[in-house]
This record gives structure tokens, sequence and C-alpha cells, in this order.
């Protein structure tokens, strides 16, 4: 099913000084359900897909892979699976209570570039879940990284596995063995031997903290160190294969166009660092340096090779059709010159997910829109959700309901002028069904 969406809006770019200019533009803006409450699921015809993990989102043309945790009907815990939509098809890729899976497991952070899909298992053993790492490639599955494997340099047998990614046939993840020592490790996709590539001898920067990895493309990656005593990111970086790394931000530097503000955490437990051919975005918080309790917030783009960092969105921005002044952001992803993100202003239209498009501010969703004949209670995408003009997130309704749904972005210089431009769904958008 298809719900085409046609939006004349106001958009805002981002100039130096942090000052907001306005710029006519026309988008149509194309919505089609991938599966929501009501599909079934294509490995269990008695459940539908009932929680979909938005971190676990990864967008390719026309396709999207995710997770999903399914109830049933007394909403006690039953299938937890793995999945690839394309072409009007829904592909299992991984599912609790079939082979290797038969005593249950939840699968999260899966990772792809439209080849074989990594992805970490959580395996419930004696109440505590331990990980692993599979590889799922042309129908098979290959477990390259098992519970408890060894870990290279002394790390000891690994008690924590997290961040597989991809690139090739190059596999790169985080993983903590008996030091209790956060390192970046290398493998491929036929288990080749771990090898260490970030650790503590890299940097004192990288010691006693825990290192979670973004994107990974050719040899190069984008990852954060996170504070696990504080509960805080304080730095993001770029790494490659044979452990250079370049500082892209850290806490205490200056906040672009913020005077007297410094950095002094990057995102949410799940806000990652994005990367596409060589550009990162990702989200800072800042603090004022004479005010105190006064911060701020925004979603920046800079080189891998640390170049100054420039403003997609942050708290001076105006966002289109009544959101108002921005008041806090997550999950940026980055895709060519455009970087999707949620938004949250204090105007009158709250929660939403946008796409920065050369600069150009265009709102996909938001809460309080009618979607799919429901109204919108909440709206999520991930680090990977964006791919081209093409983003994926989910959408919870204030029935209970929820969905995954993929937004194709096209430039539509034809487009009717709307009269109500704050108003209500119908007066803005123009729905077709198609598939």
């Amino acid at each position: 099913m298809h719900i085409r969406f046609i939006c004349k809006f106001i958009g805002i770019s981002i100039f130096a000084g942090g000052v907001a200019s306005a710029a006519p533009s026309a988008f149509k803006v194309d919505i089609e359900r991938v599966v929501n409450s009501s599909t079934p699921l294509p490995n269990d015809q008695n459940l539908n897909f009932d929680s979909i993990d938005p971190g676990s989102i990864v967008t390719l043309d026309n396709e999207v892979v995710f997770s999903n945790f399914s109830t049933d009907f007394f909403g006690n815990p039953s299938k937890n699976g793995l999945y690839r939509s394309a072409n009007g098809k829904i592909e299992l890729l991984a599912a609790t209570g079939e082979q290797p899976f038969k005593s249950g497991a939840a699968f999260d952070e899966s990772y792809t570039a439209g080849g074989p899909t990594v992805f970490r298992a959580l395996t419930s053993t004696a109440g505590s879940p331990v990980s692993s790492i599979w590889i799922s490639d042309a129908g098979s599955l290959t477990n390259i990284v098992p519970i408890g494997a060894e870990l290279p340099d002394g790390a000891g047998s690994a008690s924590f596995l997290s961040f597989p990614r991809i690139s090739g046939n190059d596999v790169v993840f985080s993983g903590i063995g008996n030091s209790r020592q956060s390192r970046i490790y290398r493998t491929s996709t036929n288990g080749a031997p771990l090898t260490s590539v970030i650790d503590e001898n890299t940097g004192p920067e990288f010691d006693n903290v825990f290192l979670d990895i973004g994107d990974f493309q050719n040899d190069q990656f984008v990852f954060r160190t996170f504070d696990t005593v504080f509960a805080s990111s304080t730095g993001v970086y770029a790494g490659d294969l044979d452990g250079n790394t370049t500082e892209i931000s850290r806490a205490g530097d200056p906040v672009p166009n913020q005077p007297d503000f410094e950095f002094f955490r990057y995102g949410g437990d799940t806000t990652y660092p994005s990367m596409d051919n060589g550009r990162i975005a990702f989200t800072g918080q800042g603090f004022s340096t004479v005010e105190p309790g006064v911060g701020s917030q925004g979603i920046y783009t800079t080189s891998i090779t640390g170049d100054s960092l420039e403003v997609v969105v942050d708290n001076n921005t105006i966002l289109p059709n009544d959101n108002g002044v921005s008041t806090a952001f997550g999950a940026p992803s980055i895709s060519g010159d455009n970087v999707a993100f949620i938004g949250v202003g204090n105007g009158s239209r709250g929660k939403a997910d946008f796409v920065s498009i050369n600069g150009v501010i265009v709102d996909i969703i938001h809460v309080g829109d009618m979607l799919d004949g429901r109204i919108v209670s909440n709206v999520l995408s991930g680090s990977f959700a964006l791919n081209g003009n093409q983003l994926a997130f989910t959408v919870d309704f204030t029935n209970g309901d929820s969905g995954l749904y993929m937004a194709t972005i096209i430039p539509s210089p034809g487009a009717a002028t709307v009269v109500a431009l704050g108003g209500v769904l119908a007066a803005r958008r123009r729905r077709s069904v198609g598939r």
C-alpha cells in the first residue's frame, strides 16, 4: 500500500551564525507501508509484527532490514526475528524457535551494505543474555564470533559482543573480555582469526571507556567513546582497519555557532554517529560556560578527516510547518548530502521525522498526523535509516497499533500550493493507494 503525500512548505537553510533563512520549496513525500500490526510474520501466520526496533533499521534501495519482537494474544514473549523487506516480499533472516536458535534469542544491531547481513544474537543462559555475532547470506547463517570467543591480545574470553558492522568481507565489532576493557576487533565473513584494531594502547582516550561503532565503509568506520560511569558519550572518532584514528569532536570542544558553549555529550544511548562517503553526522549536546544551567543541542556534519563542523540543525533552527524552534534531536542518518533526524520543536506540531535535503528541511511525519487511517502517537528512526531520498521509520498509533514505513522524498516543482500549512493532515497531503 502507498500513501502519497504532496507538501508545499517553507524550507529552512542554515548559514553561519546559526541564522535560519526561509526558502520556498516543494516536495512530494510518498509513504509506503512495509509492515504493521496486521501483517502476519512470514514464519508464523498466527502472529503479527508487533514491536520493531528502530535502531535495527537499515535502508537500502527500495529495501529495508529490521528486527521485530512479537508477543502472543496474552502478551507473553513469543518470537523474535530479523527480516528483510524487498520488492513487496518479506524474507526471514533469523528467528527464535528455528535452527540454530531453537532455545530462543533476540536479534539486534543488524547492519548490511546490500550483500550479507551481520547481526548480534542475544541468547538467554541462566537468566542472563550472552551475545554472539552472525552472518546471514543467501539463506544461510554463519556464527563468525561465538559465545565466549577467545579475544586476542590477552583480553580473555568474550563476555560482551556488540555493534557488528560489515564492509565487503571485513567485519568489525566492539568486544569486552575478562579484562573488562572495551576494544574494537576485526574478523571476516568467513570467520578469520580475530585481531585488535582499536584498544587502550591506541590512545589514552580509549582506555576505560566503551567503544560503540556507527557506519563502516571500505576500511573506515566511525565510533564513539562512552563513559559507563557517567553514562555519557565523550567523543566521536573515525578509525580504519590499520588502527589509525582521527578525532572528530570530543567533550570540551567549542559548539559551532554557539559562543561560550562547549560539547559535553554526543547523542543518547542508541544515537550512533552515521557516515556516508567520508561524511559524518552526529548529535551533540553542549552547555554554556558563562550561564549555568543553559544547554544546547544540535546535529552536525563534517568529513572523516576531521574538518570544521557544519550545523544541520540546532536550537536556533525553526522547523517547518509550525514545529517551532528546535529543542531536541535524535538518531541522525546521513546519505550523500541528505541528513535525516528526529526533531522536537516548541511549536504546535511536536515531535516529527525530518530530512535535510541540501540544507532544506523536509518534514516527513509528525506526532498527531493521520497515517494509514490512524493517528500517530510516536515516530522513531535509526542511524542507518536513510538511503538517498528514502527513509524508513517506525510509528506507534493512538489505538495501540504500530508499523514500519518507507518514505520516498521527490522534488515536485509543480506541486499545488496549499492554503493552510499548519492545518490538518488532509489539508496538505494528497493520498493515493497503490500496492
